[in-house]
C-alpha cells in the first residue's frame, strides 16, 4: 500500500539526498569519535612513553631515501 508521499520518495533525487547526507553525518560521527579517542590516548601517554615514541620516529625518519618524503 503505496502512498504519494512512498511513491515520491522512492522515485525520485530526494532518496539520494537521503543516502548521501546520511553518509556524511555517520561520517562525521565516526571522524568525531576517533579523535577523541585518539587524543586520550595521546594523554595517557607516560612521558617515558613519549620519549621512546620520539626516539622510534627519528629512526624510521632517517630510514626514507633522500628526497622521497
Amino acid at each position: 500500500m503505496e502512498t504519494d508521499f512512498t511513491t515520491a520518495l522512492w522515485s525520485g533525487g530526494n532518496l539520494w539526498l537521503l543516502v548521501v547526507g546520511g553518509g556524511a553525518v555517520v561520517l562525521g560521527v565516526v571522524f568525531a569519535y576517533a579523535t577523541m579517542q585518539w587524543r586520550t590516548a595521546r594523554q595517557e601517554e607516560t612521558p617515558a612513553e613519549k620519549a621512546e615514541r620520539e626516539v622510534v620516529t627519528r629512526e624510521n625518519f632517517g630510514k626514507t631515501e633522500q628526497g622521497k618524503h
